[in-house]
C-alpha cells in the first residue's frame, strides 16, 4: 500500500507545482500591489484550482509518454518523466484514472468558486479555459501539441502569463492588459527552462513523434536559443516599470542574474549534449526560473511593505 502510495506521488511529479505556485502568488501580489486587498480564501482555492489542473496534465502526460519514458536512459530530476509507468511499478490506467478526478475536482473547485467569490466570474472562467485546452491536449489526441511542435510554446503561455493573469483575476475580477505585458520577461525565462529540460530526452523524443524545439533545431540551435531567451529575458525585464512593476521586483529580479550566468557557463561546458551534465544543466535551467520568481515576489513584498 505505501510502497503504491509512493509511486503514485512520483508519478504526480509534485516538483513541478513550484513553478505555477510561485507565479500564480506574483499574479497576486501584483493585484494587492494595486488594489491593498487580499482574499486569502480566494487565493487558496484558486491555487488549488491550477494545481489540479496541472497535476491532470501531469498524469495524461505519463499515460501518453510511455514509449518514450521506456527509451529514456537519460532521466533527471526535471526531466524524461517518472519513469512509474515504463517500469510497471503502476497500471496505466491509474493515470488515466488519475489525470480524470484531478480534472474533475478542479472543474468543481471554479465552479464552486464561481458561485462563493465575486472575483471569480467570466474572466477567471475564460483563463481557465484557455489554460485548460493546453494543458489536456499537451499530449493528449486529438491536439497532442508536443508532436506538433507547439508544446513549449503553450506550457510558456499558461505558467508565464495565464497562471499570474488567473492569480490576478481571482482577486480583482478582471484581467489587466499591462500585468500581462509585464509578464513577458518571465515568459521568456520559463521557455528557456522548459527548453533546457528537453535536452537529456533529445534522442528518446527524437523516436517517438514528440517534436519539441530541441528535436526540430538540434541541440545547439536550440542551444543558442536558450542563451538568447535567457539574455532577452533579463534585458526586458528592465523596461516593465512603465506598465505598473515596482522598480523594487526589477531589482530584485536583476538579483539572481549570477545564476543565470552560472547556466550560460554550464551551457558552454556542453551541459546540454553530456549525459553526465544533464542533471546539473537542467537543475541550472530550472533554478533561473525559480530564483527570478522568488525575486519577483520579494520585491513585490517589499514595495507593498513601503507603500
Amino acid at each position: 500500500m505505501f510502497v503504491q502510495l509512493r509511486y503514485f506521488l512520483k508519478l504526480a511529479r509534485l516538483q513541478f507545482l513550484l513553478g505555477s505556485g510561485i507565479f500564480y502568488v506574483i499574479g497576486v501580489l501584483m493585484a494587492l500591489h494595486q488594489t491593498g486587498l487580499l482574499d486569502i480564501m480566494a487565493l487558496l482555492v484558486g491555487l488549488a484550482t491550477m494545481w489540479l489542473l496541472q497535476l491532470s496534465t501531469h498524469f495524461l502526460n505519463e499515460y501518453y509518454d510511455q514509449v518514450g519514458d521506456y527509451s529514456n536512459r537519460h532521466r533527471t530530476f526535471f526531466s524524461g518523466g517518472s519513469g512509474v509507468l515504463a517500469e510497471g511499478r503502476l497500471a496505466p490506467q491509474v493515470a488515466r484514472l488519475a489525470a480524470l478526478v484531478a480534472f474533475s475536482l478542479a472543474v468543481f473547485l471554479l465552479a464552486t468558486a464561481t458561485l462563493t467569490f465575486s472575483t471569480f466570474g467570466l474572466t477567471t472562467l475564460v483563463i481557465f479555459a484557455i489554460a485548460a485546452i493546453g494543458a489536456l491536449g499537451y499530449s493528449a489526441p486529438p491536439l497532442s501539441l508536443v508532436e506538433r511542435g507547439l508544446g513549449e510554446l503553450y506550457v510558456t503561455l499558461i505558467i508565464g502569463l495565464l497562471v499570474p493573469l488567473f492569480g490576478y483575476s481571482a482577486q480583482t475580477g478582471k484581467a489587466n492588459l499591462m500585468f500581462a505585458l509585464a509578464c513577458l520577461p518571465c515568459a521568456s525565462l520559463i521557455l528557456a527552462s522548459v527548453i533546457s529540460v528537453a535536452f537529456p530526452d533529445f534522442k528518446s523524443d527524437r523516436k517517438t513523434l514528440k517534436q519539441t524545439l530541441v528535436v526540430i533545431l538540434g541541440p545547439e540551435k536550440a542551444a543558442k536559443l536558450y542563451a538568447g531567451l535567457l539574455t532577452a529575458g533579463y534585458i526586458m525585464s528592465w523596461f516593465i516599470t512603465p506598465l505598473g512593476i515596482p522598480i523594487t521586483v526589477v531589482l530584485a529580479q536583476a538579483a539572481t542574474m549570477p545564476i543565470a550566468a552560472l547556466s550560460l557557463f554550464e551551457l558552454k561546458r556542453g551541459g546540454y549534449k553530456i549525459p553526465q551534465r544533464y542533471s546539473r544543466n537542467t537543475l541550472l535551467g530550472v533554478g533561473v526560473v525559480a530564483t527570478a520568481g522568488f525575486g519577483q515576489i520579494a520585491g513585490f513584498l517589499l514595495a507593498i511593505a513601503n507603500k
